[in-house]
């Protein structure tokens, strides 16, 4: 009897010891974040899905009722959809040819019926009508990265400030050569090329919106790139967690190991910003973490943090990109394209 207490003892102190590891190695993998989340009770859920059979499409753009999508494959194909996805359809377009152009590397963006195609390795953009595939070109004087187009064709996109370096966010009209020229700086020298790299958006009342990747800071400029105000994220990434190196024999510059990225993602619609994170906050689990990412809300008038939502993952997987409009998330999932509604109105 005594020897079948001690090896009960034995057993329940192997357990507990089991559990208390398994305890830490959890708590190490997805360590907090020191900020909390809050999650109202049913604000979204799943609409429609489409396939697209292919994993080569991304969001190209949006009006009052449709997502636009192009194809990094095929720069002439457009396929469409209403927000609720009831309704899909495609546009074949007829690109001229502009000598020095390279066609495989443009990317689009569409604001229905006005489409400007980029070519960042010419440094070229097309602009023209999808209606009536007028199309006109232009050659910019920098190479850019981000690319956003405002209203009257102003261009907003980040260079790289090679004596300084680190990233400037510059403004450009496509149709007047006489426009000023706006730079603003995005970080210092010790932020390097990729400390401050981050999404621009430009909001439907021409606001700009600069979401830093690595580090929780949001920008909110004119369309003269005059600082309006900024506002921190809920985590607590302050400062850009991201190392550079240069490879002599490749000449060219690479991560010196994985950063730590905090704004995984982001949308603006209307005066909301969306930001899918990939960070763990402080009352969320391991469970929910593994089966949805979370996408937090902010008002960016008030510059305040609102509240949550959870995507969820499709096949394990995350999405790649979303856009959100008239109470609607649509979400790009390899070739899947996934409509959620929103139950967030009148936050």
């Amino acid at each position: 009897m005594k020897r079948i207490n001690i090896l009960l003892v034995s057993g329940i102190l192997g357990v507990m010891l089991m559990l208390l590891i398994f305890a830490i190695s959890a708590f190490k993998n997805n360590r907090k974040n020191h900020f909390i989340r809050l999650f109202p009770p049913h604000s979204i859920w799943v609409s429609k899905r489409v396939d697209l059979k292919v994993n080569s499409y991304y969001f190209a753009g949006k009006s009052s009722s449709n997502v636009y999508l192009a194809n990094y494959t095929n720069f002439n194909y457009i396929f469409y959809s209403n927000f609720d996805l009831s309704d899909t359809g495609h546009l074949l377009m007829h690109v001229p040819y502009f000598e020095g152009v390279n066609y495989d590397k443009v990317l689009t963006k569409i604001d229905f019926p006005h489409i400007w195609m980029f070519d960042p390795v010419g440094k070229f953009c097309l602009f023209g009508n999808i209606e009536t595939d007028a199309f006109s070109a232009k050659r910019l004087l920098q190479s850019f990265a981000g690319l956003e187009v405002g209203s009257n064709s102003n261009l907003i996109y980040q260079t790289y400030d090679r004596i300084n370096n680190t990233l400037l966010l510059n403004e450009n009209n496509l149709t007047d050569s006489n426009s000023n020229h706006a730079l603003y700086p995005l970080g210092s020298p010790a932020d390097g090329l990729y400390g401050s790299d981050g999404k621009i958006h430009i909001t439907e009342n021409g606001r700009i919106v600069y979401v830093y990747r690595y580090k929780n800071i949001v920008l909110s400029l004119d369309s003269n790139l005059k600082l309006l105000n900024s506002f921190t994220t809920i985590d607590s990434n302050s400062v850009a967690k991201v190392k550079a190196k240069y490879i002599a024999s490749q000449n060219k510059i690479t991560m010196a190991k994985p950063p730590l990225v905090a704004n995984e993602e982001s949308v603006v619609d209307d005066a909301l910003l969306y930001i899918k994170s990939p960070l763990l906050a402080d009352n969320e689990s391991k469970g929910d973490f593994e089966r949805a990412d979370p996408v937090d809300i902010y008002d960016l008038q008030k510059g305040m943090y609102k509240f949550s939502i959870y995507l969820p993952k499709l096949d394990g997987k995350g999405c790649k990109s979303f856009i959100v409009k008239g109470g609607y998330l649509v979400a790009l999932y390899d070739h899947t394209l996934v409509s959620f509604k929103l139950n967030i109105l009148g936050i």
